[in-house]
């Protein structure tokens, strides 16, 4: 997990057209900066909720205690979520048996 920065850990690494450049859009509204702050929170939120695989329920990956698989070949991984751990049993049971008949129908 990456290091939490404070703000002024922030504003330490620009350089100075880079603060300038803030300070006008401080300046001017900030309508910019929330943009920015409002994409952000968006995409994390998008990727911390998420939908049961097993029984479509929403999973929220900050509050819930929720399993996730990650399967696949190196260059596709697929990514699932389950809201609880019989959800995730029930998925991995019919995967095994899809598995099991994908071998079987190969021989």
């Amino acid at each position: 997990m990456a290091a939490k920065k404070k703000f002024t850990d922030v504003v330490s690494s620009l350089d100075y057209e880079e603060l300038i450049d803030l300070q006008r859009e401080l300046y001017a509204g900030g309508a910019g900066i929330k943009q920015v702050v409002s994409n952000k929170l968006r995409e994390i939120s998008a990727s911390e909720s998420r939908t049961c695989g097993t029984c479509g329920s929403g999973v929220n990956l900050r509050v819930a205690a929720e399993f996730t698989l990650i399967f696949g070949t190196a260059e596709s991984k697929k990514r699932i979520s389950f809201c609880a751990l019989d959800c995730m049993e029930y998925f991995t049971r019919g995967l095994k048996q899809l598995t099991g008949k994908k071998i079987q129908q190969r021989t």
